[in-house]
């Protein structure tokens, strides 16, 4: 009798040990468990408002679905960068209210990217934007300029993540001017914007479906807990589709993960960084390295960017307006042209682009 006993709380122990090593398991390898697994705000399920939106979105399972789909080149990446800087996993949610995972997404207001930066925040966030590169829609980048932002409005409302997620979407002085004109504390009390409103709730209430998908009746996409992308150095001047060939993935696929180039084959910074799918970084490394015609290919290459990016040497008494002006080009124009320029004084020899056509 003992004997039996024993071996049903051995069974036991081994059916509960195999269970939790099965949930572990499953953590590890599953983006939403690993995405809930950071968690830490309180969804307010309580609040008129956000059962509002979770009987929305509910209601609308292909809204879930294509942003939740869109998501998996990028949420990887975005969920390791948001637990080096220790703030709650929620925060991933916030490119699918802002643009449903698009980095191609723009607003009526000039706002870009997954993360929907208009071009000012951008610019003091440190984010390139010039003839060539679009910071804003550049993967990385981005996303570390969307956490900086988010972790200031945090720090500036005192800890609050909700007036952050508030003020990322409004603006920090519209909701500080909300809290003095109402004086006010918490948001639900403010008066706000009715974008602003419903992007709260939203957002929590998204964070309950993704936290409990199967108390909602909602099946997620399987995406596994994995690097979608690798970053790779590139010192050579290539156009997406041949990168893609080198790549063997779609010209599309390739862009979504490199949307921050406006123009691949005027690429001007180098070496710069592509990020390539992570099955396919040695095919990209090998056919880069072991392209026929080296020397043949190089002259070609000289030539292609001698011809993409016609050049003037500044001659003496020379200014930006008369160059600008004598190359038919608005002054703008050739500033964008010219990025690295930090003022209008030029040195004699100096190179300038002036086409990059």
């Amino acid at each position: 009798m003992f004997c039996k006993s024993l071996l049903i709380i051995t069974i036991f122990a081994f059916l509960l040990i195999f269970s939790t090593l099965t949930s572990a398991l499953k953590s590890e390898s599953d983006i939403w468990q690993a995405l809930t697994n950071e968690f830490s705000l309180n969804h307010e399920l309580h609040h008129p408002e956000v059962q509002k939106q979770l009987k929305w979105i509910i209601k609308h399972p292909d809204y879930l679905k294509k942003m939740t789909q869109q998501s998996k080149p990028y949420i990887y990446h975005i969920l390791k960068e948001i637990k080096k800087h220790n703030m709650p996993g929620e925060i991933a949610l916030i490119p699918m209210i802002e643009s449903e995972y698009d980095p191609f997404s723009s607003s009526n207001k000039g706002a870009a990217g997954l993360w929907q930066l208009m071009p000012d925040t951008g610019a003091e966030l440190g984010l390139r934007k010039d003839w060539w590169v679009d910071g804003r829609r550049s993967i990385g980048p981005s996303t570390d300029a969307a956490l900086n932002y988010l972790d200031h409005l945090h720090r500036f409302f005192h800890g609050n993540w909700i007036l952050a997620f508030a003020a990322y979407n409004s603006g920090e002085g519209t909701v500080s001017r909300a809290m003095r004109h109402n004086q006010k504390k918490q948001f639900w009390q403010l008066s706000l914007p009715h974008e602003t409103k419903a992007y709260i709730p939203r957002l929590l209430a998204l964070s309950e479906i993704i936290q409990n998908p199967k108390r909602y009746h909602i099946k997620l996409p399987e995406i596994a807990h994995e690097p979608y992308f690798k970053e790779v150095s590139v010192d050579k001047l290539i156009n997406i589709n041949h990168a893609a060939k080198l790549t063997k993935v779609s010209s599309y696929d390739l862009h979504r993960l490199n949307p921050g180039f406006k123009d691949w084959s005027k690429q001007p910074y180098r070496p710069y960084k592509l990020l390539i799918p992570t099955e396919h970084v040695d095919d990209f490394n090998r056919n880069l390295a072991n392209l026929t015609g080296e020397k043949a290919q190089n002259k070609s290459a000289k030539n292609e960017e001698k011809s993409l990016m016609q050049q003037y040497t500044v001659k003496r008494g020379d200014t930006l307006t008369q160059i600008a002006h004598q190359h038919h080009l608005k002054l703008p124009e050739l500033r964008k042209l010219n990025p690295h320029l930090k003022n209008d004084r030029l040195k004699l020899g100096q190179k300038l682009i002036i086409s990059a056509q």
